[in-house]
């Protein structure tokens, strides 16, 4: 083992505080590895440390080359999109790894889904909405090829279409009755209904989407989307609406940055909103260029925009790197999508 005092890796690990977030680099690995210093032997060159999971790990500073400061994020070897098929009562699992070229890795069911419609995913959770039934089912996406059911809640729902997470207050929109129900996913496998709203403002809610402490609610009966204030996340506040003029039909929603999109079923578009100011959204634009047949849900990962076409059975595919000028580079379908109202992206 090289000595501290002609080895600096050693140096820079006597700096460290306990309890500082770093990332390691070893040696013969070019992934750095995120975790939480605890402590360092300078007399041995052992540092100790805990791991993302709480777990306690040794190594000899002699075999770190290099230090980051906090936690970098590991790199992403795969990602999978998740497509609900109302049709045929299942969930298609898809790898996108390749965001414009994904591939049919498989589907699920299980006896449980009766027409399932919009998902959300926290951790390594899955919710999907079961419209017939008024459910949402539970899924266990550790292995995210092959999901495994944990359970089901329903609570106050009707005829659920669509929902949106934020940190651990799950949002279902209930289509059947007008509201918008809330529930606190603190213990994921068993969510707890903590609330209720409409306040007269939603006539026939659908798509659901977040941006900070904004919720946006598209309501598909008056051709608006509603837009609620969710600093205190069980108790949202009407701030306002907007789309009149614009929207015909509007479904599914999604938001990257400041930039909102809604999908308008019934002129086979999407509109494009600017929400740098997120209670009073600009309108910037629309797009279609024919690929689109009654687009219903909405996903994005990185710079790429996946829509469900309900009318031909397909997903197409933009590239967003402009926002306001989306780019179609692709569809797919394989034969698997039979009714797509829901997508859903993990991680």
């Amino acid at each position: 083992m090289k000595s501290c005092s002609t080895y600096c890796m050693c140096k820079v690990f006597n700096k460290l505080q306990t309890g500082e977030n770093v990332s390691v680099l070893p040696k013969y690995s070019g992934t750095a590895v995120p975790l939480t210093f605890r402590s360092y032997d300078e007399t041995t060159g052992c540092v100790t440390v805990n791991d993302l999971e709480g777990r306690t790990i040794k190594f000899s500073c002699s075999d770190v080359a290099g230090l980051i400061s906090g936690h970098v994020p590991p790199p992403v070897t795969a990602k999978f999109l998740y497509v609900s098929n109302f049709n045929d009562n299942t969930v298609d699992v898809f790898d996108i790894i390749n965001s414009t070229s994904p591939v049919h890795v498989g589907e699920f069911n299980g006896g449980n889904l009766s027409n399932p419609t919009g998902m959300a995913i926290t951790g390594t959770t899955l919710y999907v909405a079961n419209y017939s039934d008024s459910t949402i089912e539970i899924y266990d996406v550790t292995n995210p090829a092959s999901p495994v059911r944990v359970g089901q809640f329903d609570g106050n729902l009707s005829f659920p279409m669509a929902m949106a997470l934020t940190g651990t207050t799950l949002y279902v929109s209930n289509l059947g009755d007008n509201t918008v129900d809330i529930y606190n996913t603190t213990n994921p496998a068993a969510p707890v209904h903590v609330g209720q709203f409409n306040g007269g403002n939603i006539n026939f809610s659908y798509g659901l989407a977040v941006s900070g402490s904004t919720l946006y609610v598209s309501n598909l009966g008056d051709n608006t989307v509603e837009i609620y204030n969710i600093m205190n996340p069980t108790a949202p506040i009407h701030v306002g609406q907007f789309g009149a003029g614009d929207l015909n039909g509007p479904v599914g929603l999604a938001v990257s940055g400041s930039t909102l999109y809604v999908a308008n079923a019934f002129d086979n578009s999407i509109e494009i909103y600017n929400t740098d100011n997120p209670v009073a959204p600009v309108h910037v634009g629309q797009f279609n260029g024919g690929d689109l047949v009654v687009p219903v849900p909405l996903a994005i990962t990185d710079t790429t925009l996946y829509v469900g076409n309900l009318g031909d059975n397909t997903v197409e595919i933009y590239d967003i790197t402009d926002p306001v000028s989306p780019v179609r580079v692709g569809e797919f379908n394989g034969g698997n999508i039979n009714g797509s109202f829901g997508l859903a992206i993990f991680p």
